[in-house]
């Protein structure tokens, strides 16, 4: 369950969300309060009605050039990943209905979470999650990586945080109950379990953060940057303009100078944010320019 240093590449995918959106620290007033989330129209209450029992569909007999496949896709290192993506991409389209697709996908959408692939990791994480609606790792992925770039379309990016709100919580669920396995010492099962957590709780600080509930957002913040060793700097940038909208403009530089030390695309933006802070918490205000 590591998370890939690699991983940190997805913070491109926040840029055109946070280039479109205002900071708070070049506008003069705070944020506007949110405008409540549509909410679904009541529905009358109704006895459901059971189908007919059916038994589920059995898959094909497993063939031995099936099993030599899977073998083959199982032993591709796990940091190649072109090759994961070429040979996942072959064996599923040469076994469509195989009881290996879920581990095939689940493999899938982790090599395209590290190619920067966003659609494509969706989809494949989706279809895990089809095979296999608690695979732990998958949860975690999609939590952090959907809110990363959202639909331009309000009613459809609003089924995308109900989703990713949907995932994280199951996963935080998931990974505070999850035991440790006999093949990993407790500080590896550790390790893992807390960084499926940081990835979780981040992506539902940015289910919050969009919908401008920042208080809640600063607390899911907190707790991705606080579990693991070497938090995504886009975390602590995350952090510091949650910090800044809820006018906490001393905590909003800290955790601006902690990104700014990282070295990222966006180390300068963070270093001139936590000037900006500084000087809104002194209470020295620029004015603004025209």
């Amino acid at each position: 369950m590591n998370r890939h240093k690699t991983e940190r590449k997805l913070s491109w995918l926040l840029w055109p969300l946070l280039l479109a959106a205002p900071l708070i620290l070049a506008a003069q007033q705070p944020a506007p309060p949110p405008q409540p989330a549509p909410q679904p129209a009541p529905q009358e209450q109704t006895q459901p009605v059971q189908p007919p029992a059916t038994a589920a569909p059995l898959p094909p007999p497993e063939s031995p050039a099936e099993t030599a496949a899977y073998r083959e896709f199982a032993a591709i290192a796990l940091n190649d990943f072109q090759k994961i993506i070429q040979s996942g991409e072959a064996f599923l389209a040469s076994y469509p209905q195989s009881r290996y697709n879920q581990a095939v996908y689940a493999r899938l959408a982790q090599a395209y979470w590290n190619t920067n692939q966003h659609d494509k990791m969706v989809a494949a994480g989706e279809k895990t999650l089809e095979l296999n609606p608690d695979h732990v790792d998958v949860l975690a992925m999609l939590a952090n990586g959907i809110p990363r770039r959202l639909s331009q379309n309000r009613t459809e990016s609003e089924q995308q945080l109900q989703k990713t709100e949907r995932y994280a919580m199951r996963a935080i669920q998931l990974l505070e109950q999850i035991q440790q396995p006999p093949d990993l010492t407790p500080e590896q099962f550790q390790q893992a379990r807390d960084t499926k957590l940081a990835m979780a709780h981040s992506g539902l600080g940015l289910v919050f953060f969009h919908r401008q509930r920042f208080a809640e957002a600063i607390r899911e913040f907190e707790k991705a940057t606080q579990l693991v060793p070497d938090p995504d700097p886009t975390d602590y940038f995350l952090l510091g303009l949650s910090y800044a909208n809820a006018n906490r403009f001393h905590e909003a530089a800290a955790a601006f100078q902690k990104c700014g030390q990282m070295q990222w695309p966006w180390q300068a933006r963070c270093q001139a944010q936590m000037e900006e802070s500084k000087k809104r918490a002194a209470g020295q205000l620029e004015p603004p320019k025209p």
